[in-house]
This record gives C-alpha cells, structure tokens and sequence, in this order.
C-alpha cells in the first residue's frame, strides 16, 4: 500500500512538473540560466531579460541580447513573440504562426583583423561536427511581422551606417509559396523598398531555382549618398548620389529581368581639379528553357562598354579536368566545354576617369594625366564544341602634364586569335604583346608551336616614369626567352625552353636585388598513352645564377596513376648570395647566414596511392650565422632508403645520420607510424659537446653571448614493435656538467636520465615502468599508467622531485638570458606528484576536465625585480579543468606580495584568473629594476631612471589573463595603482619633461605621486590623471592609454616652461611669455612605443597658446593704464 502510494506521488509531481514546466522556465533565474546553458559553447554571449512562455500559446521572449567575443552587441531586440505555445512547437517546430519581432537591430561590424563579429558570435569555442543535409527543404510555414528594425555596417575605422525604420511582413504558406514586403531608410534619410512574391521554389522536398517563379523589386525612391556609406565603402572617398531600380519576375521556365543603376556627380576626393561625371549602368536578361541571356551597358562621360553573354544552365557540359583538357589541346581530341558566349566592347577615356577618381592611378602630387584611352574593340569567348577566343585591346594617346610639359608614351598593344580545331589542337593564329619596353609574340599548333619574348627593365622604369615618381626604384636588365612545342611522334612531344637574363637590378627603399647573369634551361617531353596526356617528364632542367647558384634536375610525373621521379642536384648555393637576394624580397632573416650548401637527393613513387621513397644528403660548408663560425669542420645530413606513407602517417628508413662538430647522431632500424595503430622502432645513439651544441643555438636564436653551458651529451634509445606492442628503453647523460659563471658556477660529475616505457597494445595501456631524472639542480621520478590511450586516456601517474633553487636560477639565466638580472630563487623543495583521470575526454569540456593532480612548490626566498621576497609555499592543483593556486602571501622587505589565482584550461587559450578584488602587492619597495621591467609598462618615464626609491601597492579586481595568441587583445581587468614616498633622480624622458616645464636641475626629487585607477581591456592599459608633483607650482599629469604590444597613446599636461616654448619653435622674449602663461598648461602628446617613446610636438596647437600670451598681455597693459589714470586723477586732488 505504501509504495502504491509513493508511485503515485511521484507521478502527480511528474504532472504537475510537466503542466508548470512553461512557468518554471519562465521564472527569470531558471530562463537565462538556460539560455547561458545553451549558448555555453559559443565564442559569443546571449543574454535575456525575460522570457513567457505557455503550453498552447502565445509565447514571447523579451530584451534579447547577442554579443561578439569582445562584448559588443551584434543583435539586439526588445520583444520576440509567437502566437504558438510549447506544445505547437514541439510538433512542428517550423510551423512558425504568426511571428513578430519588435525593434530589431543588427550591427555588422568589422575589426581591425577583417573579421565580421557578427559570426565570431555563433561560432564554438571548440570545432563541432557537422551533420550532413539530407538535402530536402523543411516544410516551413507562417507569418513574420519585423517592426522599427535597423541594420548597421561598421567598419574597423568606426565608421557607420545604417538602414533604419525598417518594416518587414513575411507570408510564407509553405517554402513553395512565399510573399514578402521590406521597407527601410538609409540613415533615415532614403527610401528602400523590397518587394518579393516566389513560387514553386521547392518542388518534391527539393529547392529548384529553374522552375521557380514570381516577382522581385527594389529600388530607392531617392538617390543615395555615397558619403554616408564610407562603412560599406571604407577608404575609397566616393562622393555622389545613386539610385537603384530592379525589376524581375515572370513564370516557371521563363523569367525576364531589368536593372538601371544611376550615378549622378560621381568622384573621390575634394579639390578644384576633381570633375565628377555621371555614369548609367543597365541591363536586361532572360533566363528560359535552361538558358541564361544578358545584355550589360554602361554609358557615362568616361566611356561606353557593352556586353552581351549567354550561357546554357541545364544538360551542358561539365569543366574537363587537367588532363583531359591538355590531351585536347595537344592532340585535337574531343573537347567539348560548358556552352557559353561572351562578347564585349568598350571605350575609355582615362583622364576623365582621373579628373573624377583622383588617385585611381596613384600619380604624384605635380602629374596629371591629360589624355589616353584604353579601347577594347574586340572580345568574343565561346564555349560548347567549337571553344575560341578572339581579343584586341590597346592602351594610346596617352600623355601627362608635369611642370608645365607634356609627356606621352608609347602605345601599347594586346591582341590573339585562338581557336580548337578538332584532329589539331589548339591553333594559336596569332598572339602578341607590343610596347616600347616588351614584346611577346605566340603562334601554331601544338605540332609546332613557337614562343619568344623580351623586356627591357631600363626601358619599362623610363615609361613608368613619363607617370610615376620612379626616382627611388632601380631597375635595370633584359630579361629574354623561348619557348617550343614539337610532335616527335604519335606518342611525344617535345617541350623545350630558354630563359636568360643579364645584368638584372632592382634597388627600392633597402631592398637591393643584384644578379649578373642567369640562366634557366628546359628539355622535357609530354607523354601520350591510347592518346590521353600520361607522363611530363623533364630530361634536364639546368638553373645557373652566376657563379653563386647551380642546380639541376630531371624526372617524371606520371599524370595519371600519380607516380613520379625525381632527381635534384644543387652543387653548389653561396648563402651570401641568396640571402641577398631572399632580402630584396623581404626574407631578411636569411641574411644573418653565410657558407656554402649542397644538395643531392633522389625521391619516387610508383602511384599516388603508394609510399614515397627517398636518399640523399644535406652538406654545408664554412657556415656562419651573423658573420661567426658555426663548427670547426663541415657538417652533413645523410637519410638512406627512406620512405612516407601518402597521408605521411608513417615513416621508414634505413639510416638518418648526422654528423657535425656540434654533435653527431645515428639512427637506424627507423619505423615510426602514428596512424591507427602506433609503431615505432629504431637504434638511436647520439652525442653532442654541450657547450658548442648551446653556442649554435645562442646564434640561431639572435643572442649576443653563449649559454654557460658544458659538458659531454651522450644518449642511447632502443624501440621495438612486436604484434603490437611497443618497448622504449632509453638512457643518456651529461658528463661533467657546468652551468654558470663566477659565483653562480656549479658543476655535476654526472647527470643522468633514463626512460622505460611500453604500450600493450591489446591492454590499450601505457605503462611508464620508469621515468628519471637525476642532477643536482633538479631530480625527478615519474612512473604509472595511461590506460585508453586511443580514446580518453585516464592517466595514475605517481612521482616525486628534488629541486635546489638555486642551481635551478643558474640554468635558467643561461637558457633564458632575458631573466638573468631580474630573478633569483634560493632554498631547496621537495614534493611528491600526481596525477589521475581523463586527459582526454572529447565530452569534456576541456578534456582534462576529469583528471585531478597536484604537487608543492617552495622557496626560502626570491630575489624578484630587485626586490627581496620572503619563504612561500604553494600548492597548485588541478581539478574541474583548472589549476588553481591558494592565495598565499609573502613577506616583501617591509611588504607582502599575494600569490594565487587559477588557470582555466578550458578556453581557447588557457587564462589565468584573478576573480574579486586583491591587494596583490602592498608596501613593497620600489627599485630601479622593478621600474624598468614593470613600471614601465605603465608609463615610459620609469624606464630611464637614475636613482629611485619608495613604496608600491597595487590592488586588483577580476584580472583575466589569456596564455596564448589572445593575450594582447583579451587581457582585462581593472586595479589601483598607489605609488608613496617616492624619490626619484630623474633620466631619459622624465628629465626632458623637467626641462621643457622649467624645474631647477637636482639630483634627486622628492615626488608625491597620486593613487591612479587602471582599466586594462582590449589590450590596452588605460588611466586618468597620474599626477606626479615636484613642487607647489610643478606636476605632471599624464593620461591615455598603453598597449601590451608596447605602443603608446598617451598626453602629458605640464605648465608651460622656457624649454617647452623653445622647443616648440616660439621666437621672442620666452620668460615674459612663460610668465604671462602662468597657470596655463600644455598638453604634450606622448606616442611611439614603451623603450623608444617620443613626444608629437606637431600636435601642439601654438597659435592657441600663444593667443593666451596676447589675451594676458593685452590685460596687463589694461591694467597699467588703468593704474596710471587712478593715480593722475589722485595727484590732481
């Protein structure tokens, strides 16, 4: 009886939950906690204000907000309602009712990367998996009503546009039958209308555009102003008025169509010289029984252009591939491609086009084009069976006046007549380029086809220069060649070319491009197999560039099973040489490298679906890196009988050998595959001289000293996979370590490492047996499992480590030399290590989400930034897809520091946190070091200082830090900077803004600072007022903002002193202005970046500034004459 009824409890509240479950969700608490849910997984952020919802209507949502990743809004609307309930919905989810949608807005909004923020929104944060479309049109029906919408454009410059009051009914009985009504004003000023009617668009379940019918207008009942699309059109300057009238509809299976675009005064720039003109593009088209038909015009004061296509939609054919296409060509086979036509005319008038788009030719200041045209007096493309192509353009007439004369140039001509006969080929009648600086001529058949061509570079910068300032390019050279095509027999053709330049140079800016003399010669052959294209097969291809780049090559491409051959030959590659010329095209980095390389090398494959097979060597000589040697001998690359599988999921080879002064390493037995199943086995013995090994990678790496590194590296791996199973057995040391220099210097006897790792393949199970580190700075032991490793990978891995601090620090300022100077550990910590769960989980979010794991971590104190931190202990641990730190404070000379926060590894880079408020440092002293390392940061003026001394505090509130590529646009947070009893001995910037204000030179200021309240967003640090004050009558204050990229966007006020006048260029008696401009201050811009800041005295407004000298001048004078009228009047009593 008791259970009869407990059961029966339970289903009266499962009814009474069902029945009240629109009320729950409405509730707004549960509402935007499902809507938080739900959208979770977004790079955007969705918010309500309310929701109201019922089983069997209506229901309305209201105060929707959508935002980018930056939280800006992209959507927004203030009343989404349906006269449909749950229960409707749930049924037929498409079946929409009636819909409407209040005050609707939405932003379009570019960011400086290009990207639109609006689909930055809706994007995951991690990729989803996309469910393939059964291809069938959903059954969607019912009506929309959009009141007072609007839709704005921004662009990355902040500028805006928008169409607003937009009106939008939507009837839409099924996806085969929709009407719609669109109303809207361009930035409230012209009319847009829309109006749609479709029908039969889906047609058995399927969307079939041919068959469709109805009717489209639109048009704009006033013109537009092209000024107020600068959001659309950023940068192009348009100005004038355009108005747009569209007019399609018809039948199934015969639909016309019209357009008219008008532009009235339409230019770019502003000025006297610009001339708008008007311009009319029109057209009209037909689109029935499967084929499309157009007729284009334009027709303005710049020209005329007509154009006439036509192309079949329906049962045509389809684009052959290469290798059809090029077997046509050769051969005179079928070829039969989509059926179209193109034919086309116009006539340019190029100065018109100048007058009105100033800069569309990009020419000097002193340059106008004053004639020339561009004719295109023939261009006629077909398609289908008989494909040809028949082109005249040229370029004549034209001329540029500069200083007074007139300077014309060549006429150049472009011109060919080609057409596909059937048993021939492609029979180029005539080809031709023509110019005073270039000519190009092709003509034949494939059985014997010619090519030639040559260009003067002298010549070509002489005519660039009749327009164009080219007074900074050198340009110099001939560049020549030729080209033929010969049928040797039924199955070959003969393919073989020349190209040769001479005394080639290109000079721009610090771009320098210098080659005597050099060469590219080809002898090859086109293969035909049952007269299909089958094999391009180079007999020799030579490359010679001077005396400095020789190289040769020859193989085969077996077009179509994929095979190929390949053999390549570079005797000889001067790195001089082409590090210069890889920097004239903007690899500068090559430059630092000097010597010779050679390479010989040798790959194939018998198919695309076969491994690819390779040997060779790799050998340099005489290397250096920024003019110093790399080894004392030459170094060499060796790989025997090596091979990748297609998709490069596995690799083989005999033997990888290298061998140089540096180090020397062998492995053979080499099998590595990382497909489903992993494989891997080889020999590995390796040795290395540490010190020359770390002196390379210094060089490499651009620094200017060695690592104090040394010691003998010697290492030793053995791998082996049976049935499955892998083994790794590893071991290796360093004998004789040393790290450090002077007192710092440390060295160890040995230092040792060992590895013994298996997989069981059938187990699915990592076992590290063990993993040891032994070494005086540092010893670590791991071992456990990793079980699952193909899927979540649920890892019982134990451990402990040994560390000694300040051995530790050593090796840190060799390998991270930037750090030396600035942090120093001291003590000795040991701790045990774990770590267990899911590393993997791809339901989790992150994957890690699972795993739990921690260790300690102490010192007995830390030299940080010249400041002495005390003993601390922490104990970072993860769990829930976080590491998270206890807060734990530590004692600071006379201060404390407060250490804590987590890392949240589950956004796209892992972010560290510091949610609340913090007092994160307090009281602690101010150094010389903590000035320029951090300070700095903040304001430049701390980076160049003598002589500093006070005390800082720094309270923080919800500071979010990514770890990644975001961390210079994502870092946010908000603080409080408070900087006392400072003294300061003042250098670099901080001295000449002392000088410019007129302060007397001492050694050392006392300087109230004031507290200053920090916003750090969107990558910039950004403050008010931080006031430092040397004396009653002195301050400076500086506002704006810095970036995490360095830059600076900041002003500093300061009163106006006899340094500052000076600099500004003012003449005249600079101490009576300085005292006329008592209590006037100037502000200063201050940009550039963090180490080279510079103060923007172009932006200083001295006519302003020297007004308020006249107004003060003009008081004092008032003043005097008044005060000698008062006491005349009183000596006349």
């Amino acid at each position: 009886m008791r259970l009869r009824y407990v059961a029966g409890g339970l289903c009266l509240l499962l009814v009474l939950l069902v029945v009240f479950l629109p009320a729950i969700i409405s509730i707004p608490a549960v509402a935007r906690y499902c809507v938080s849910t739900a959208s979770g997984d977004l790079r955007g952020k969705i918010e309500i204000e309310r929701i109201a919802l019922s089983w069997f209507g209506p229901s309305e949502v209201l105060g929707v907000r959508v935002a980018d990743p930056d939280g800006q809004p992209v959507i927004t609307m203030q009343r989404l309602a349906t006269s449909r309930g749950l229960w409707g919905l749930a049924i037929s989810s498409l079946v929409l009712g009636d819909l409407t949608i209040d005050s609707p807005q939405v932003t379009f909004r570019i960011d400086p990367a290009g990207r639109l923020t609006l689909a930055e929104a809706f994007m995951p944060k991690s990729p989803a998996q996309v469910e393939k479309s059964t291809g069938e049109a959903p059954e969607m029906s019912g009506k929309l009503a959009l009141r007072n919408g609007a839709v704005r454009f921004v662009a990355a410059s902040g500028d805006a546009v928008e169409v607003n009051g937009i009106a939008l009914d939507v009837t839409a009985n099924t996806l085969a039958d929709m009407a719609a009504k669109l109303t809207g004003q361009i930035d409230g000023r012209t009319p847009l209308a829309v109006e749609a009617e479709l029908k039969n668009l889906v047609r058995g379940g399927r969307f079939d555009v041919e068959g469709a019918g109805g009717r489209v207008l639109v048009r704009t009942d006033q013109p537009v102003d092209l000024q107020r699309l600068a959001a659309i059109l950023p940068g192009s300057g348009l100005s004038g008025r355009v108005t747009v009238d569209v007019d399609a509809g018809g039948t199934p299976g015969d639909v016309k169509g019209r357009f008219a675009i008008k532009a009235v005064g339409l230019s770019a720039g502003a000025g006297q010289a610009v001339a708008p003109i008007d311009l009319e593009m029109s057209g009209n088209g037909r689109l029935a029984g499967g084929v499309a038909e157009a007729d284009l015009n334009l027709v303005g004061q710049a020209g005329t252009a007509a154009a006439r296509i036509r192309c079949k939609l329906a049962g045509g054919a389809a684009l052959p591939d290469a290798a059809d296409l090029t077997t046509a060509i050769l051969t005179g086979s079928k070829l039969v491609l989509p059926d179209f036509d193109l034919g086309a005319t116009a006539q340019l008038d190029l100065a018109a086009l100048d007058r009105a788009l100033p800069g569309m030719l990009d020419l000097p200041a002193d340059r106008k084009l004053a004639a020339g045209s561009m004719t295109i007096s023939k261009l006629v493309v077909h398609g289908g069976v008989s494909p040809a192509l028949n082109v005249a353009a040229d370029l004549k007439d034209v001329s540029a006046a500069t200083d007074g004369k007139s300077v014309a140039l060549s006429p150049v001509t472009l011109a060919a007549d080609a057409v596909f006969v059937d048993g021939r080929g492609l029979d180029i009648r005539s080809a031709s380029f023509k110019s005073s600086f270039a000519d190009a001529t092709a003509r034949g058949v494939p059985a014997d086809l010619t090519a030639e061509f040559r260009a003067d570079l002298l010549k070509l910068k002489a005519e660039l220069g009749r327009l164009f300032d080219v007074s900074a390019l050198e340009l110099a050279g001939v560049v020549a060649g030729s080209a033929r095509i010969v049928r040797q027999s039924e199955t070959a053709f003969g393919v073989n070319a020349n190209v040769d330049a001479t005394n080639l140079r290109y000079t721009h800016d610090d771009k320098k491009l210098d080659i005597g003399k050099a060469s590219l010669k080809q002898e090859g052959e086109l293969l035909l197999d049952g007269g299909r294209l089958s094999r391009v097969a180079s007999k020799a291809t030579k490359l010679g560039v001077g005396g400095e780049l020789l190289a040769q090559a020859a193989g085969f491409y077996d077009v179509r099973g994929g095979g190929f051959d390949a053999e390549i030959n570079v005797s000889k590659a001067e790195l001089d040489f082409i590090a210069r010329q890889a920097a004239a095209l903007g690899w500068k980095e090559l430059s630092r490298y000097g010597g010779f390389v050679s390479i010989q090398t040798k790959a194939s494959r018998g198919s695309s679906a076969d491994r690819i097979t390779t040997g060779g060597t790799l050998a340099s000589k005489d290397l250096t890196i920024d003019g110093q040697p790399v080894a004392e001998r030459d170094s060499k690359l060796a790989w025997s009988k090596a091979s990748f599988s297609p998709d490069f999921s596995s690799f083989d080879a005999a033997e990888v050998k290298l061998d140089s002064a540096p180090a020397t390493l062998s492995a053979t037995q080499v099998r590595c595959g990382l497909s489903k199943n992993l494989a891997l086995d080889l020999k590995l013995e390796g040795s290395a001289d540490l010190a020359r090994l770390s002196a390379v990678a210094a060089r490499v790496a651009g620094e200017t000293e060695p690592p104090q590194l040394g010691g003998k590296l010697t290492i030793a791996a053995n791998a082996s996979t049976v049935d499955g199973n892998v083994t790794l057995k590893s071991s290796g040391g360093i004998d004789s370590f040393q790290a450090g220099a002077g007192e710092q210097r440390f060295t160890d006897k040995r230092v040792q490492f060992d590895l013994d790792a298996g997989l069981d393949a059938k187990a699915d199970r990592l076992t590290i047996k063990q993993s040891k580190l032994v070494s005086s700075p540092l010893t670590v032991e791991l071992n456990g499992t990793i079980d699952k490793t193909k899927a979540t990978q649920v890892a019982a891995i134990k451990g402990k480590y040994d560390a000694d601090w300040a051995r530790i620090t050593t090796v840190l300022h060799q390998l991270a030399p930037s750090s030396k100077g600035h942090v120093a550990f001291k003590g000795k910590t040991s701790s045990a290590i774990k770590l267990d769960g899911p590393l993997n989980n791809a339901k989790a979010k992150p994957p890690i989400r699972g795993a739990t794991g921690g260790l300690e971590l102490g010192w007995d104190g830390v030299d940080l930034f010249g400041v002495a931190l005390g003993n601390a202990k922490l104990a970072p641990a993860l769990k829930s897809g976080q590491i998270t730190v206890p807060k734990t404070e530590v004692a600071a000379a006379g201060g404390k520091v407060r250490l804590g926060g987590s890392i949240d590894l589950g956004e796209t880079d892992p972010t560290l946190r510091l949610p609340g408020a913090t007092k994160l440092i307090e009281n602690v002293p101010v150094t010389n070091d903590l000035c320029r390392s951090v300070l700095s940061f903040i304001n430049p003026i701390f980076l160049a200082l003598s002589r500093v001394e006070g005390r800082l505090s720094l309270d923080t509130r919800d500071v979010t830090v990514p770890l990644g590529r975001s961390f210079k646009t994502k870092t946010s947070g908000r603080g409080r900077l408070v900087l006392a009893k400072m003294s300061i001995a003042p250098d670099g910037l901080l001295s000449e803004l002392l000088e410019y204000g007129g302060m007397p030179k001492q050694e050392q200021y006392g300087v109230e600072v004031s507290g200053c309240d920090l916003t750090l967003e969107r990558g910039r640090l950004a403050y008010k007022d931080l006031t430092l004050r040397f004396s009653k009558d002195f301050d400076l204050r500086f506002s704006g903002s810095v970036g995490l990229d360095e830059t600076l966007d900041l002003v500093v006020s300061l009163p106006a002193g006899v340094g500052l006048l000076k600099k500004l260029g003012v003449k005249g008696d600079l101490s009576g202005y300085v005292e006329k401009l008592k209590g006037t201050r100037v502000e200063l811009p201050l940009v550039g970046t963090r180490t080279k800041p510079k103060f923007d005295f172009g932006r200083v407004d001295v006519k302003k500034l020297m007004q308020g000298v006249l107004e003060k001048g003009a008081e004092s004078l008032i003043e005097d004459v008044l005060g000698d009228l008062q006491k005349d009047s009183k000596d006349r009593k």
